[in-house]
């Protein structure tokens, strides 16, 4: 549980970096942990991902096709989990990249959205 805290401290703090953690593939890597079973490590790993949606970079790549893999994985967590903190932070997430145009047609095509 020390690395996710680590981890989702580091992306709290360092905007910077957010975006370089996203391309190094720590999203997928957050979102296999966001479903642990330790309750610390789901939590900080969803917070993980809500915090790299919060850099521009990262939003924009979302309305990008090579990204359908995340989302396929993002709203597998949402449908599984129990945890009500990891499910409000996923739709969290959602909420923030939607607010990119390119992204919410992407989340209207697959059936998201209404």
């Amino acid at each position: 549980h020390s690395t996710t805290m680590i981890m989702n401290r580091f992306l709290f703090c360092l905007a910077p970096v957010r975006f370089e953690a996203y391309k190094a593939g720590f999203t997928s890597t957050m979102l296999d942990l966001s479903m642990s079973r330790t309750i610390r490590v789901r939590q900080n790993a969803a917070s993980c991902v809500f915090y790299m949606s919060l850099d521009q970079d990262v939003t924009a790549e979302f309305s990008k096709p090579q990204t359908k893999g995340v989302m396929d994985q993002m709203l597998k967590v949402l449908g599984s989990t129990q945890d009500q903190l990891v499910r409000l932070t996923m739709l969290r997430t959602l909420k923030q990249l939607t607010k990119l145009p390119d992204n919410l047609d992407g989340f209207y095509n697959a059936g998201l959205v209404d």
